[in-house]
Parts: C-alpha cells; sequence; structure tokens
C-alpha cells in the first residue's frame, strides 16, 4: 500500500467519526443544489409550441432562397431567443439552434454569438465547433489558438470536453450524494470493499467537481463578446473624438475579451493581442 494511499485512508477514518453529525447536513445541501425554477402547466405548453413553431420556420427558411429565407430564419432565431430569455431556458442546444438560424440568415456576428454562448455549455459538441468554424471562415477572421497548456488540459481532463454542463452537474451531485451514503453505511459497517469505493467517489467528486467549477466560472464571471455590427470603428480611447486604432473597421463576428468600460465603451483586447474601445451598442456579450 502506498504512503498516498495510507494518508487518503487516514482521512476517511477521521471524517467516519464525525460522519453521523454532518450526514443529515450533507443530504440537505444536495437536494438544495438541485434546481428548483421550472415551468408551470401554461407556461410549458407555450414553451413547447413556440420551439415547435422555431423548428417549423427553420426547416421552411431552408427550402426558401433570398428575402423569404432571411426572413424566416431570423424569426425563428427570435423565437429560439424568446425560449432563452422569457421563458428562462438557457441551455446549449438553444443557443446552437438559435446561431444556425442566424447563419442562414446571413447574420453572422450573431451566429457566432450564438455558437460562442452555446460552446460555454456544450464544449465537446463537434457539431457546434464545426459550424462556428463556418462562420468564422467567412469572414476570414483570426481563429483564436489553442496554447500547450490548453491542450494539456484536454488532453487531462477529456470529459470535460466530451459531456455537457448539466450532465456534468448531474455527475457531481451523484457522486456527492453517494458519497454521505457510503459514510452512513461505514457507521454502522466497516468493509475494505466501501473504502475503496469511497475514494473512487472522493476522486469522481474531485473531478466533475473542478470540471463543473470551471464551466460555472466561464459562463458567469468571464467577460467576452462579439462584434455584431456589419463593421464598428475600434478607436484609440473610450469615445467617438479618439482617433481610430486602425484604418479598417472591425468586422461583425469578431471576437474579444473585455478589460475595461467605460460609459458606453468597452475595452476589448482582441485575438491579435492589441486593445482598443468599441461602443457596447456595436458588439453583444457572450
Amino acid at each position: 500500500m502506498t504512503i498516498f494511499l495510507k494518508m487518503i485512508l487516514q482521512q476517511i477514518k477521521k471524517v467516519e467519526r464525525s460522519a453521523s453529525r454532518l450526514i443529515l447536513l450533507a443530504l440537505v445541501v444536495a437536494l438544495a443544489s438541485f434546481p428548483r425554477t421550472g415551468l408551470r402547466g401554461e407556461s410549458l405548453q407555450e414553451a413547447k409550441s413556440l420551439f415547435s413553431s422555431a423548428q417549423t420556420n427553420f426547416e421552411l427558411g431552408l427550402k426558401q432562397e433570398g428575402e423569404l429565407k432571411r426572413a424566416l430564419m431570423i424569426k425563428s432565431a427570435g423565437q429560439f431567443r424568446s425560449l432563452i430569455e422569457d421563458h428562462r431556458l438557457e441551455n446549449g442546444n438553444l443557443y446552437y439552434d438559435m446561431g444556425n438560424a442566424y447563419f442562414e440568415a446571413g447574420e453572422i456576428g450573431k451566429a457566432i454569438l450564438s455558437y460562442r454562448q452555446a460552446e460555454k455549455f456544450l464544449p465537446g459538441f463537434s457539431d457546434l465547433q464545426y459550424n462556428l468554424n463556418q462562420a468564422r471562415n467567412q469572414l476570414n477572421l483570426p481563429k483564436p489558438a489553442d496554447g500547450w497548456w490548453e491542450n494539456i488540459m484536454k488532453g487531462l481532463f477529456f470529459w470535460h470536453y466530451m459531456m455537457k454542463y448539466e450532465l456534468r452537474r448531474s455527475m457531481l451531485l451523484t457522486a456527492f450524494s453517494l458519497v454521505w451514503v457510503v459514510l452512513l453505511v461505514m457507521i454502522f459497517k466497516r468493509h475494505a470493499f466501501l473504502r475503496m469505493g469511497l475514494i473512487i467517489l472522493i476522486a469522481l467528486n474531485i473531478g466533475f467537481g473542478g470540471s463543473f467549477l470551471y464551466s460555472y466560472y466561464q459562463l458567469h464571471f468571464v467577460r467576452s463578446g462579439v462584434v455584431l455590427k456589419d463593421s464598428t470603428i475600434a478607436r484609440k480611447g473610450p469615445g467617438s473624438g479618439y482617433e481610430p486604432f486602425y484604418q479598417k473597421s472591425l468586422l461583425g463576428g469578431t471576437e474579444f475579451i473585455i478589460t475595461e468600460k467605460h460609459e458606453n465603451w468597452w475595452k476589448i483586447k482582441l485575438p491579435m493581442g492589441d486593445e482598443a474601445w468599441i461602443k457596447v451598442s456595436d458588439a453583444g456579450m457572450i
């Protein structure tokens, strides 16, 4: 038995002594962690009807051309947005569907924004990555390249990029609850099999916990965005009186990180490393 395993077993023994006092609190925390919000009957039916209409408009749009196609796709994208914002059904699949509708409508900036929003929930969805790259290629925009650190992380924590955000959250809550169930059983019965199971569950908690917290951080704390206007002037300061940073305007779909805000201006960091200012109204936050 390795020294590391012995240390883990010693910590487990300490936990076992206090498990009887903590088990009730842990179960309450686990139950409280499950989502408690939901749609009422009428709202649920309305949401289902809206989703069906959005899909129908998208499918009809695929069969059309020109302005009729664009109008149907814009309508479909607006319905998907309504499901997310008005019905509070925020998830990766709806963002992905909205991105597809905008892409077919020729709104590349809004498509990239929607795909990037979907990416936070569906980091390993291959169709999403393909469509996102297709949108970027249409504008010949610089692609954000993964550094050596990102490549190592993708290799070590492959499940983070293969599993949906909601599934990883459910796996974390399940593993967390099972830890305390096993501890409760171990109060009355000691067995090597239970201890080994507890070690595995603790490892799963660490793995899924880190993955979930990273996604939660990306969702709620990292501020990045996409230019939505067909073109916008990046300036050297937060105001229209400042000189343009580039001779050419930034194209719609240009991705950036927000580093500062001053009134209705954002200071942004672009993929090539330059920092400039743009109007908040010209872009959207991911």
